[in-house]
C-alpha cells in the first residue's frame, strides 16, 4: 500500500489563498494523502470555509488565540500521521502530481540509491504573482546530489527549494527539532537542511511542481534585516554544531562561507518582497547600512546584479497592483 503523506497548511485570515491550497491538495493524484490545516485564530471567515469541505482527508487544527507563525507549522506537523510530510504555506499551491512525483525519490532502488539513503526530495518553484501570474521559475538542481553539496547550492548558488516543494520523513521533521522560533521566518530551511546533513542524497525534480506567491501581506514584508540576520546566523549555527558533532571537519569552513551567502540571500529576498511599497527606497536604504556586513560582497553584487530583472519586475507588479487597487 502507498505511504501516507501528510500536507500541512498553517493559516491566518487568507480564505481565498488557503481554499485555492486545499484545492490543489485534495486533486493530487497521489491516492494516500492527509490534509491538516491548522487556522491561528482567523477572524474572517476561515474556518467556515474551511468546515464546509466535505473530504475525509482532511483535518482541521482551530486555535483560539494566536500561538505565532512558528508554531502553528508545528502544529500541523505535531498532527500530522503520514510517513511523509510537506509543509504548504496557505498561499502556495501544488501541481497535480507534485506529490505522486515528490515521494519516488523515496521509492527504492533508484539510479544506484535506496530510498532509505534520501533525505529530502524537491522541486523548483513557480514564482506567481498575487493574481496566479507567473513572473519566474526558481533554479533547478541536480537529479541527485549529497546532502551537503544540497545545501552549499541552495545557500550559495541561488537554488530554489521554497516550503511548498520540499518532501521530507516526518519522523525526520520532527527528530531535529520541528520549525524552530529561533530560525524565524526561513524556519523551513533551518528544517530541511538539518535533515538533508542526515543523509546520503537529495533528489530534484526536473520540473517545477510547485507555485509560490509573491504577494503584499506575505510574512517576509513586515520582517527587518536584523531578524534576518539573526535567523540566518542561527541556521548556520545549528549546521555547524551538527557538523562537529559528526567529526565532518573538511565541510566546516566551507559550511561558514555558505552560511554568510545564506544571511545576504536571506535579507535580498526580505527587501525584495516589500519592493513598490510606499517608503520602500528609504526603507531598503536602512535596511542595506544595518546588515552592510553580509550585503556588502562581491557575491552579492553579482547575485543582485544577475537578478536585478525580477527586481525589476516585483516593482512594476507592486505599482500596477496599487494603482488598480485605488
Amino acid at each position: 500500500m502507498p505511504a501516507l503523506v501528510t500536507i500541512g497548511i498553517p493559516t491566518r485570515n487568507r480564505r481565498e489563498y488557503v481554499m485555492r491550497a486545499i484545492t490543489s491538495v485534495l486533486a493530487q493524484s497521489y491516492p494516500q494523502i492527509e490534509v491538516v490545516v491548522a487556522d491561528n485564530a482567523s477572524t474572517d471567515d476561515t474556518v467556515a470555509c474551511v468546515r464546509a469541505i466535505d473530504d475525509v482527508r482532511l483535518r482541521l487544527i482551530e486555535h483560539s488565540e494566536n500561538i505565532g507563525m512558528v508554531a502553528n507549522f508545528n502544529a500541523t506537523l505535531n498532527a500530522s500521521s503520514g510517513r511523509f510530510f510537506v509543509m504548504l504555506s496557505d498561499d502556495d499551491y501544488l501541481a497535480p502530481d507534485a506529490i505522486e512525483t515528490l515521494i519516488g525519490a523515496f521509492e527504492p532502488p533508484t539510479d544506484g540509491m535506496r530510498g532509505d539513503e534520501v533525505g529530502v526530495s524537491w522541486t523548483p518553484s513557480t514564482i506567481v504573482d498575487s493574481v496566479g501570474v507567473t513572473q519566474w521559475t526558481s533554479r533547478v538542481g541536480p537529479p541527485r546530489e549529497s546532502g551537503f553539496d544540497f545545501i552549499e547550492g541552495s545557500f550559495r548558488d541561488g537554488r530554489g527549494p521554497r516550503f511548498c516543494g520540499v518532501m521530507v520523513r516526518s519522523d525526520d521533521a520532527r527528530i531535529v527539532g520541528g520549525y524552530q522560533a529561533r530560525h524565524g521566518p526561513p524556519c523551513d530551511v533551518g528544517n530541511w537542511a538539518q535533515i538533508a546533513l542526515r543523509y546520503p542524497f537529495v533528489v530534484c525534480t526536473r520540473r517545477s511542481l510547485a507555485f509560490y506567491t509573491i504577494h503584499s501581506s506575505s510574512e517576509t514584508n513586515v520582517t527587518t534585516s536584523s531578524t534576518w540576520k539573526r535567523s540566518g546566523e542561527a541556521i548556520t549555527q545549528d549546521l555547524l554544531d551538527q557538523l562537529r558533532r559528526d567529526g565532518r571537519e573538511r565541510e566546516l569552513a566551507r559550511m561558514k562561507i555558505s552560511g554568510k551567502a545564506l544571511i545576504g540571500d536571506l535579507l535580498i529576498a526580505g527587501l525584495s518582497q516589500s519592493a513598490g511599497q510606499r517608503g520602500w527606497l528609504w526603507n531598503t536604504a536602512v535596511e542595506v547600512i544595518r546588515a552592510r556586513k553580509y550585503l556588502f560582497t562581491i557575491r552579492v553584487a553579482c547575485r543582485f546584479w544577475q537578478n536585478f530583472w525580477k527586481l525589476k519586475k516585483l516593482i512594476v507588479g507592486r505599482i500596477r497592483s496599487n494603482s488598480s487597487a485605488r
